[in-house]
Parts: structure tokens; C-alpha cells; sequence
């Protein structure tokens, strides 16, 4: 190769090399390159390189600096240098401090899923406790680096497009939690261009997913929807776009696959909704709700949050859930909900009921007299084969506790039979000591309850057995004795034979199981319905109670 062509080869190059450089350099924005810094980090500390991490995250942190940035691309790289300094120095008090400065400027960062260790985000809610106060944040912005050009911004600007001979695109840099990430790009109408690819992946993740881009607009439009949102909720989406002409070739790309740009996923926007030309913006993804929390998507303004996810309030979580230490997780806490009215809890104290009924039973067999039936005048002895026995009318008035363990009641309830036959004691007395769990509803203010409920104690139950007497005649008040006339009348017709009803006392010890339902009309007043099963013995008796009334809570 002579002098004159080498010249002309060089000379070929450099113009090539100063083209290249120069297109980087549009494409490169601060806030992108911050994202960049953070993403090679990230790379370096999967590879156990500790060190070239945190230089990494120190050129981004000094990027933010030189340019003024704070806000999510700052509070992301102080998150990572947490993360590095606590999962690869094992140093804990400086990752506090990084994790403290990245709550203070932006309180909805996460920490990378592959990286993060249930350590890590217990020390990251420590932070999130710490950064609540002006004078614990003033620490927060860095000193910014006097400019070496004029040139130098001095305040975030939007991110700038990306550009060459094929294809014109404007990085996304921020989406919304929860909401779809919308593409566009426009590709040259000269070059022979047969189809437009988007790869894209979730932060902490390797290998990118292909998605074909569609013709929109004069351009191309994809977008990353709700199922990888709504799936894996990243803090971030890494994606470049590919040009490819009609032979598959790659023409050219915006972004590459070692250089991805990357989407925030934030809780504030601080640039503008993305959205396609001409199209409204994106609607919110719904989650795919578990089987245990069938409404974590209600909420004051939007989706709730799920257990382990970052809150401020109880309003913020999802229903059952409190907000505790800065995160969701299983409890109540007698709050309202978007709508109001029924949604509104009352944690109640005390419960009680009054209710009264009637029922019946299976008997024993047994054999009576006088002493048994006081309305009996015969002085005969009869008897029952074991069988069906109604129970006479009751009333039930109980009073229940509730425990610290949710849904979970203990309490004492009082049962008596109503006095409704002549010579008996006016009450056949029952003292139960009982534990309910609520099985169905909640604690709203108006709603239904389903209670389990189980009970052991002191019990007696009425059960009426008919028997034959003798028409009563001739009393003898002074010794309280009956003469039956005529004194063979159980022998004569069936005239003379009267059909009493007697109460046989079956208990009194008993266990009780059943279940109580609530209708709350009011937040103190309800009514109550029961059915209840009894077990009682030594003198055996399966015994049935159904009884209605109202129910009271406190």
C-alpha cells in the first residue's frame, strides 16, 4: 500500500471514528448516563468486582453533581452504593448512611430484587425511619463541581433524542409505578428498512426480550405492558431498539445491548407522561390479586400496596394490611377506604348478645314419678324409650372479649329455660364458658359476620315427655296428696286418661358447638341468628338451640 493510500485510509477512519463519537455524545444525556454508570455497577457487583462498583458509582454521583441532578437518577446511585458498601464491604454503617441520603431525595426507590437481602431491606426501612426531617436530609445534595466549560448544564434537562442516518428516537427515563411504558421511534423512509425490534429487560436481569415494533404514526410504537409490570414490579427497565432491513441485516440501533437505555419506575413523575404521538396517555395495570387479598387493587388513587411493599400510611396498603416500620403487612387498623360507608372498620372491644328460641333434641330412655313431674297426680311411674324431644323456649345472653389475635373472641354465656309449666323451677340455669372465631366477613360497620363458636360449662336443658295421667279429683291441700276417681281409671276408657306434658332435666355438664351470624345494621346494633349444638351428660341428651336477637358491640 503506497503513502497516498494509507493517507486516504487514515484519514477514512478518523472522519469514521469522529462520526461515531459524536452521535454517542447526543445520545448520552446526563441523567442517561447516570442510569448507564448504574447499570455497569450493577453488572461489576454480580461479578464480584466490589471495587470497580463503587468507582462506578462514584463517577455517577460526581455526574450528578457536575450537572445538578438530585432527584431519582441521585437517589438511585446512593442506593446502589448502600447496597455494594453493605452486600460487598459488609460495612453497615455506610450503607445506612447512603441508604439515609437516597430516602431523603426520593422515598419510592428499591432496592435491586437479585441483589437485596432481607438484611439489606431492614436496614433500607431503618433509613426510610431516619429521613423524616429536613434537618436529617440537609446533608443530602451534593456539592456541585464548579463547570469546566460553558457548555455544562447546570439543571436536568430532558432527555435529548438519539439520532443517526436510519433511525430517530427519544429515550423514556421515567414511567409511573404500575402503568405501561409506551416506545416510539421513526426510521429513515430512504434506507431499506424491513422491521423495527424492541429488546428490552427488567433491572437485575440478563438476557433482553424481543418485541416487534408496529408501524404508527409515520414511525414505529411498542409497548411494555402491564404483564411485566404487574409481574415482576422492576425499579427499571433496561431497553435498545434495532433497525433491520429486508435481508434481516442490522441496519443500525438506538442503544445497544452493553449500553441499554433504562426507564425509572418511580411513584412521582418529574418529566413529563410518555406517551405515543397523537394517543392518550396509558390507563393503570390492575394486579392479579391473590386468593387472600381478593381487593389489592382498591385504594384511594389507584392500585394498593401488597405485603412487603414500601407505604407511609394505613391507606396506602391493601385491605388487612397496616403500614408498619414503612412497609405492608397483615393487621387492622379501623380505617376507610376510598368509598366510605361499609368499607369503614370498627375494631370493637366488647360483644353482646340476647336472644331467645327453642329446639330439640335426642333423649336418653329414663323412667319417672311425682318426684320427676310435678304435675303429675298419679303417682304412677312412666317412662321414655330414647328418641326425638322438643326442648322448651330459652333465652340466651352472653358477653364476649375480643383478643388480640384477630378474629378471636372469649367470653361467658348465661342460658335458661322461660318458666311455662306450673310446678317446676322457674329457670333450668346454664353457665357457659365459650371462644368464637369469626369465619366469614370483617369488622365493617355494616356488613355480615359468620362466627364459629365453642363452648364448655355447666348446662341443663328442658326436654318435654308426654305421659298419661288421671284426671285430677278430691285435692287434699292439708297433706298436698290427689285422689284419682275412678281409682281403677287406668283401667276403665280412655276418658278418664289425660295427657300431660313433663320436663326431664338432661345435663349438667355439656359441651356446645354452633355458629352465630351477625347483621350489623349500625356500628353498635345488629341483629343475631344461632343455632347451636349440645352434647350433655351425665344424663345424655344431643340437643338442637335455634334462637334470634340482637347484638350490641363496643
Amino acid at each position: 500500500m503506497n503513502v497516498v493510500t494509507k493517507k486516504i485510509a487514515l484519514q477514512f477512519v478518523v472522519g469514521l471514528t469522529a462520526l461515531l463519537i459524536s452521535t454517542v455524545v447526543v445520545a448520552q444525556t446526563p441523567p442517561v448516563q447516570v442510569m448507564q454508570l448504574n447499570q455497569q455497577a450493577l453488572t461489576a457487583y454480580g461479578n464480584l468486582d466490589i471495587a470497580e462498583a463503587l468507582e462506578l458509582l462514584k463517577q455517577a454521583e460526581g455526574l450528578c453533581a457536575q450537572n445538578n441532578l438530585t432527584g431519582n437518577p441521585l437517589a438511585r446511585t446512593y442506593l446502589n452504593l448502600g447496597m455494594v458498601e453493605y452486600g460487598g464491604n459488609g460495612d453497615s454503617g455506610a450503607a445506612l448512611e447512603y441508604f439515609r441520603k437516597a430516602m431523603c431525595l426520593d422515598n419510592t426507590v428499591k432496592l435491586d430484587p437479585l441483589n437485596s437481602t432481607p438484611e439489606m431491606e431492614a436496614l433500607l426501612v431503618l433509613a426510610k425511619n431516619q429521613a423524616t426531617s429536613l434537618e436529617a436530609c440537609a446533608d443530602t445534595r451534593p456539592t456541585p463541581v464548579s463547570p469546566t466549560t460553558p457548555d455544562t448544564p447546570t439543571q436536568t434537562q430532558p432527555a435529548a433524542p438519539v439520532m443517526n442516518n436510519v433511525i430517530r428516537h427519544t429515550p423514556v427515563t421515567q414511567q409511573k409505578e404500575l402503568f405501561p411504558i409506551p416506545l416510539y421511534a421513526q426510521t429513515n423512509p430512504d434506507e431499506d428498512v424491513k422491521s423495527v425490534i424492541l429488546y428490552y429487560r427488567t433491572v437485575g436481569e440478563r438476557i433482553f426480550q424481543q418485541l416487534p415494533m408496529k408501524p404508527y404514526e409515520g414511525g414505529w410504537a411498542a409497548t411494555i405492558d402491564c404483564d411485566v409490570l404487574t409481574t415482576f414490579e422492576p425499579t427499571g427497565i433496561d431497553y435498545y431498539i434495532a433497525v433491520l432491513d429486508s435481508a434481516t441485516q442490522l441496519l443500525a440501533t438506538a442503544g445497544t445491548e452493553a449500553q441499554p437505555f433504562q426507564v425509572s419506575i418511580v411513584q412521582v413523575l418529574t418529566d413529563a407522561f410518555p406517551v405515543l404521538p397523537n394517543a392518550s396517555p396509558p390507563t393503570q395495570c390492575q394486579r392479579t390479586c391473590p386468593p387472600w387479598n381478593p381487593d389489592c387493587n382498591k385504594g384511594g388513587s389507584g392500585a394498593c400496596k401488597d405485603y412487603g411493599d414500601f407505604c407511609s400510611a394505613d391507606s396506602d396498603c391493601c385491605d388487612d394490611m397496616v403500614c408498619a416500620s414503612g412497609t405492608c403487612e397483615p393487621g387492622k387498623a379501623g380505617r376507610k377506604r376510598g368509598g366510605g360507608g361499609s368499607d369503614e372498620e370498627f375494631e370493637h372491644k366488647v360483644r353482646i348478645m340476647l336472644s331467645a328460641g327453642t329446639g330439640l333434641g335426642v333423649v336418653s330412655s329414663g323412667t319417672y314419678d311425682a318426684n320427676d313431674f310435678p304435675n303429675m297426680y298419679s303417682g304412677f311411674k312412666v317412662g321414655n324409650d330414647a328418641g326425638m324431644a322438643l326442648n322448651k323456649l330459652h333465652f340466651r345472653a352472653g358477653v364476649m372479649v375480643a383478643l388480640p389475635v384477630e378474629k378471636l373472641e372469649v367470653g361467658v354465656t348465661f342460658r335458661g329455660d322461660l318458666p311455662l309449666a306450673p310446678g317446676y323451677s322457674a329457670l333450668a340455669p346454664s353457665v357457659i364458658a365459650n371462644a368464637s372465631y369469626r369465619i366469614l366477613g370483617s369488622n365493617a360497620i355494616k356488613g355480615v359476620q359468620l362466627l364459629g363458636v365453642f363452648g364448655l360449662g355447666w348446662m341443663n336443658v328442658m326436654h318435654r315427655i308426654p305421659f298419661d295421667d288421671c284426671a285430677m279429683q278430691d285435692i287434699n291441700e292439708s297433706d298436698l296428696t290427689y285422689t284419682c276417681s275412678p281409682l281403677d281409671w287406668y283401667e276403665q276408657d280412655s276418658s278418664y286418661a289425660v295427657t300431660r306434658n313433663g320436663f326431664r332435666k338432661s345435663g349438667f355438664l355439656g359441651v356446645e358447638l354452633g355458629v352465630d351470624a351477625n347483621f350489623w345494621l349500625t356500628k353498635n346494633f345488629g341483629l343475631n341468628l344461632g343455632v347451636m349444638f349440645d352434647v350433655l351428660f351425665p344424663t345424655f341428651a344431643f340437643n338442637m338451640d335455634f334462637q334470634g336477637g340482637v347484638a350490641l358491640r363496643f
